[in-house]
């Protein structure tokens, strides 16, 4: 009797392990996208989103401040702002409050061109989530944009 005990008792301890080592790691939805300043990445975006996947990174190559969003990137985050949500997230915690204050007019100007244009119909299912960073000059600078698909 002893010896069907222990291994019951083995069994119970090891299961989830080895269950644990089967079952896949969630695949994530798609590669990121790099920016490029280009009608090559709105075509690539609108496809992703239009795909209906439940996340689509955007990752920002090269230096884009928040103050000084390109008019291509600016087109994408006003589609999502006319229907969804655009958060604005600092990639490094140690974010000082001077600093949230100081982008409350990026979001109202965001909110205010929603209403002057309507385009991307694809980016209306989504909201964004613009990831940045405060550099050694004080510049808020992008890091990336998350599109995350709204809960039905």
């Amino acid at each position: 009797m002893k010896p069907l005990r222990h291994s019951l008792l083995l069994l119970t301890l090891t299961a989830p392990l080895a269950l644990a080592a089967e079952t896949p790691a969630p695949a994530a939805d798609s590669p990121p996208i790099t920016f490029l300043d280009s009608t090559l990445f709105d075509n690539l975006l609108s496809r992703e989103l239009g795909k209906g996947k439940n996340e689509v990174e955007v990752n920002i190559s090269g230096k884009i401040s928040l103050n000084n969003i390109p008019p291509r990137v600016d087109k994408w985050i006003t589609a999502v702002a006319e229907e969804g949500e655009v958060t604005l997230k600092p990639a490094d915690p140690a974010l000082k409050p001077k600093f949230i204050l100081a982008l409350l007019p990026v979001v109202y100007s965001l909110i205010k061109q929603a209403n002057a244009e309507r385009t991307m119909n694809s980016a209306n299912q989504y909201n964004a989530n613009v990831i940045y960073h405060i550099d050694k000059s004080g510049e808020s600078v992008i890091d990336k944009i998350v599109f995350i698909k709204k809960k039905p």
